[in-house]
């Protein structure tokens, strides 16, 4: 392969990665939500800021309904369980909330955080690669490919107020320690060495990454499985130092935000195995070619001592992926460690390559332009109509904005955003508050009798409640929906929303 022909793949592969990264880096600045999880994080954020206790808006109701027994602003965690219940740790609202005081944006800072995460990721996976073996060229498209696959794959995360991408960047971090120290270490009878000292770093590295995002627990496992295969009193020991920095973690996570922060985190979840095999097919479906080339290249690897954590990533990564999507209110993100594996191990495949020149420089391009199905996939093929839409979305929010404030007195809102910037207190989690009320935990009666006494002014669904889908099933149950039909009118209808209010007349 000519210079030249390197030369032009490389800019081929930065230009897709430019194209796939405009929408989620464009629509950073909009006002309105990316997400359900947008508002909730925000919320969940404000609770932890300087003068939270002063702050009308954000009450922790643990009584009979939303309405009732309001406390304890500033703890995440003050009770088992209430009406807004907060579901993971507190890493990423204990540094996103003094830094909402510096920008005065609590919305923007989340969104930035995700965008420098999402760079993180990227630039951590290409080191991961460099230390497995890459070449400097692979490297930088590995960097490029994780840059673009994020941001098409995981449109959902990329660039939103969300921990995700930040809890990926610190387990990537850990993973990062550990293949660094393990590859450059010595070799004993064929293995290559991991000291004691590099398990006891990338255990306590995976602990504070699990202190911001709790789900990406296929990190490590994998590195666990990898040390059995090297060392039993070494997988041992990192899972001893896990479970000891895991301790002092969770004492930090109630020291922080609540008494009640192990209850919170283990509340359960309803779970469906159809959901499971959506998701993954959602996720993995699309990236079906990437996937077989990562799967040929773990397999050549299984046997590689320095290099075989990539191949075990790649299962772990699926396997516990998978599962995990099954879980209510679990999405993609679920499986975005195998996305970073895949990347991972293409980023070898593309070494292996090098002296092959037509295949070297067919695969990037076959990789790069295959980002075309996900992203027709995901409605991101086109970022002028995405941007289109955006401003058409920032109209319908700042409209429905204004009918929430022209009615004065509490709301139940769908969107918590919504109701943040319109000045209504956050009293209702409609997911974690749904997912109570199915195990018994909070009493659907007292919110249906609330309902059924016009005690909100308004209430706020994605859609109107006689047309439920699956998110209404997560976030409400059929009654409940069934009481705001009965009892409230629908006063404005927008493809974003349905505000109801009070009827006149019964």
């Amino acid at each position: 392969m000519t210079a030249r022909a390197r030369n032009l793949v490389l800019l081929f592969c930065a230009f897709i990665t430019v194209l796939a990264g405009i929408t989620p880096t464009a629509r950073i600045l909009r006002t309105t939500e990316l997400g359900y999880n947008e508002g909730w994080n925000v919320a969940a954020a404000m609770r932890l800021a300087p003068g939270a206790a002063h702050n009308p808006q954000l009450p922790f109701t643990t009584g009979a309904s939303p309405l009732t027994n309001a406390c304890c602003q500033t703890q995440l965690y003050p009770a088992a369980w209430g009406w807004t219940t907060v579901n993971y740790p507190v890493g990423s609202f204990a540094l996103v909330a003094p830094l909402h005081s510096l920008t005065h944006n609590d919305l923007l800072t989340g969104r930035f955080l995700s965008l420098l995460s999402l760079v993180a990721c990227s630039a951590l996976l290409g080191l991961i690669a460099r230390a497995l073996g890459a070449t400097r060229r692979a490297t930088l498209l590995t960097v490029l490919l994780c840059l673009a696959i994020i941001s098409v794959c995981a449109i959902d995360y990329a660039g939103v107020d969300d921990p995700q991408l930040l809890g990926d960047a610190l387990f990537l971090l850990a993973l990062f320690v550990y293949v660094r120290h393990r590859a450059s270490g010595p070799v004993n009878a064929g293995q290559a060495e991991a000291t004691y000292a590099t398990v006891t770093l990338t255990a306590s590295l995976f602990v504070i990454a699990g202190s911001v995002k709790q789900s990406p627990i296929d990190f490590p496992i994998a590195v666990l499985l990898d040390l059995l295969l090297l060392s039993k009193k070494k997988a041992a020991w990192f899972t001893a130092c896990g479970l000891a920095f895991g301790l002092l973690a969770g004492i930090a996570n109630r020291h922080v935000g609540g008494p009640w922060f192990v209850q919170q985190l283990l509340l359960g979840r309803l779970y469906s195995a159809t959901k499971a095999r959506d998701v993954a097919v959602s996720v993995l479906g699309p990236m079906l070619i990437p996937l077989l080339l990562a799967g040929y290249t773990a397999w050549h690897l299984r046997s590689d001592p320095r290099r075989r954590i990539a191949a075990i990533l790649l299962l772990t990564s699926i396997l516990t992926g998978t599962y995990f999507g099954g879980g209510s209110g679990v999405a993609g993100n679920a499986l975005f460690t195998a996305l970073f594996a895949i990347v991972c191990l293409l980023g070898l495949l593309f070494t292996q390559t090098e002296a092959l020149p037509r295949l070297n420089l067919a695969l990037p391009i076959l990789a790069f332009t295959w980002l075309l199905i996900p992203a027709l996939v995901q409605s991101v093929a086109n970022p002028l109509s995405n941007l289109q839409a955006a401003k058409a979305s920032e109209i319908r929010f700042a409209t429905a904005t204004n009918l929430l404030q022209q009615h004065p007195g509490p709301a139940l809102c769908e969107s918590i955003l919504l109701c943040l910037r319109s000045g209504k207190p956050y009293i209702f989690d409609p997911f974690n508050a749904n997912r109570l009320l199915l195990q018994g935990k909070l009493s659907q009666p007292a919110l249906l009798a609330d309902i059924a006494a016009h005690s909100y002014a308004v209430i706020q669904l994605h859609a109107p409640a006689t047309q439920p889908d699956d998110l209404f099933r997560e976030r409400f149950t059929p009654a409940t929906l069934a009481a705001i039909d009965g009892n409230y009118t629908l006063a404005l209808q927008t493809p974003d929303a349905a505000i109801y209010v009070p009827r006149t007349t019964r």
